[in-house]
């Protein structure tokens, strides 16, 4: 992309990333959105890009995750 599509690019789409962003980021269990009811596993990585931890169950329980 030249410079002139990128800036382009960012000024369409940084307003709505701004907008959710903190949805996003929100705990499944303070979230508003209906998508908070859908089972789930949440990850977290590190700067590395590698699981930091266990997964966490949201909305379910694996089997296969029990201790």
């Amino acid at each position: 992309m030249t410079t002139d599509e990128v800036r382009d690019f960012v000024d369409r789409f940084m307003p709505a990333y701004k907008t959710y962003l903190k949805g996003l980021y929100a705990e499944p269990t303070e979230s508003t959105s209906p998508l908070a009811n859908v089972p789930r596993l949440i990850f977290s990585i590190t700067s590395a890009r590698e699981p930091a931890a266990k997964p966490v169950e949201f909305n379910f329980i694996s089997e296969a995750l029990k201790d």
